[in-house]
């Protein structure tokens, strides 16, 4: 027990303020349809960070749809993890401890999917060397490349990053570099990609005032 209580407060000594700025781009929204109805979606989105050398990992903040499994209209196994396809890369690395209906994530790193620009208030280590990755994916985005219903439902999600030092100023910006496979594969070759491209504008890491 003064284990935990040990780990809990180093953990919150090395952990500081910051502020998750993302600005939408004109491709955000997207509609969907299925037989005669047209509906809109959001995208999901999650942040996380890596170390260098792999062996720390940690998630920061998520949408609450895939973190909580909360599929609307769909009957499913809860005990299982369902569309691994929206987050190809981040299911790869935390592959052994998936969101289940019946074990979703901690509400301390979810929230609801952004309708429009937010900044979003999280917590990151300060005491190491990062890699910021954030994976972001959209339904019904189809294209020439990636049509409705031949493996992905729409383009893959794409993946933006950046290297956050313990002497982090005021702000660091994630740059667009992957898109990704169904193993979690990152991929450098943007090939295809289209509208994705814009779903985001701008995603940052601001020093929290």
């Amino acid at each position: 027990m003064k284990y935990l209580f040990f780990l809990f407060l180093a953990q919150q000594i090395f952990a500081a303020d910051f502020v998750l700025n993302i600005e939408v781009g004109k491709h955000f929204v997207q509609t969907g349809k299925i037989g005669i109805f047209s509906f809109t979606t959001t995208p999901q989105m999650v942040l996380w960070v890596e170390s260098e050398d792999g062996k720390y990992k940690e998630t920061i903040w998520m949408t609450r749809r895939f973190a909580k499994q909360d599929w609307a209209g769909q009957s499913y196994d809860k005990n299982k993890i369902y569309r691994e396809y929206t987050f190809p890369r981040w299911v790869y690395v935390f592959k052994d401890n998936l969101p289940t209906k019946n074990k979703p994530m901690p509400d301390s790193v979810t929230g609801a999917s952004p309708k429009s620009s937010t900044k979003i208030n999280i917590k990151l280590p300060i005491d190491k060397k990062l890699i910021l990755y954030f994976e972001v994916n959209n339904a019904f985005d189809e294209n020439e490349s990636y049509p409705m219903g031949k493996l992905y439902d729409g383009q893959p999600s794409l993946v933006y990053t950046a290297v956050i030092d313990s002497d982090f100023k005021d702000k660091i910006e994630l740059k667009l570099k992957y898109k990704t496979n169904l193993k979690g594969e990152l991929i450098e070759n943007l090939d295809g990609i289209t509208t994705a491209k814009e779903i985001i504008s701008k995603v940052e890491i601001l020093k929290s005032n």
